[in-house]
């Protein structure tokens, strides 16, 4: 069975998977270049601005137990107390199960709440839900409140 090295910790998963089975973080998801040719119409190639691979844009969370997620373009990582999250078993009972999304494109690094019940929070103030924000830079992304969860996330972008 074909494997896929995690960014994070540099382990071995099968290809299938969508997080590394050893530190949770999210496993790249571009195929092998031989599948992506044969998906690609022979008329025309994709325009460069659809392809998420094109550029080096990428995330480097932080986590307060010292731990460091990778995420590049095409990753989608949703952050919570859901089993599903990496972060799972740092929540406590004021985070939602699917509080929020980190999602990096090509064009950016992007957070969005997802209807949390007690917010998530970008340097400080409060998000709208279902509203997409950009990050730059160094940002701090606090999840819920008393005691917040903060995610010091750390964006490359060319």
């Amino acid at each position: 069975m074909a494997t896929v090295k995690c960014r994070s910790c540099g382990n071995e998963n099968d290809l299938g998977d969508g997080s590394c089975a050893y530190c949770g973080s999210p496993l790249p998801r571009r195929k092998a270049s031989a599948d992506v040719a044969r998906e690609v119409p022979t008329d025309r190639e994709p325009p460069a601005s659809d392809d998420p691979f094109a550029t080096t844009t990428n995330a480097i969370l932080h986590l307060p137990t010292g731990r460091v997620i990778s995420l590049a373009p095409g990753d989608r990582l949703m952050v919570g107390r859901g089993q599903d999250s990496p972060l799972a078993d740092m929540c406590t009972d004021n985070i939602s199960h699917a509080h929020a999304y980190i999602t990096v494109r090509g064009d950016g690094v992007y957070v969005t709440d997802n209807r949390s019940t007690n917010g998530t929070y970008l340097n400080g103030n409060r998000l709208e839900a279902d509203r997409e924000y950009r990050l730059a830079g160094q940002t701090a992304i606090s999840l819920g409140t008393d005691p917040p969860l903060r995610i010091d996330v750390e964006v490359n972008q060319p």
